[in-house]
């Protein structure tokens, strides 16, 4: 089986965080999602928001490397969560979109000019 994620987008934000055992990082990358809305006969502009995490080396990699604006591709894995709420009222869920390999496409016009 294969459990793959493709993303191409903007880095919003780049957050390190140190765990007990690595280091782990925080990772907002935007999705530009137009779409042609039909009723209203023109584009819609729509960005989507996609949260990553990214552990170890490429997490150092990454704060190294990368920059808020830069375009990136990222290749991550799909991790479902599940977790039980303190007290025992019930459970909490979600993904994490865990980053195995991120490449840079392009820099910001601002920033290569600098």
């Amino acid at each position: 089986m294969l459990n793959q994620w493709t993303l191409i987008g903007r880095i919003g934000t780049i957050e390190t965080r140190n765990g007990r055992e690595k280091s782990r990082l925080y990772l907002s990358v935007a999705e530009d999602a137009d779409y042609f809305d039909q009723t209203r006969e023109e584009w819609v502009k729509r960005t989507r928001w996609h949260n990553l995490v990214a552990w170890s080396e490429i997490a150092e990699r990454i704060t190294r490397s990368y920059k808020v604006g830069d375009l990136v591709v990222v290749e991550a894995e799909v991790q479902p969560w599940r977790v039980e709420e303190e007290g025992g009222d019930g459970w909490r869920s979600g993904v994490n979109f865990v980053v195995h390999r991120i490449r840079l496409l392009a820099r910001p016009k601002a920033a290569e000019e600098q």
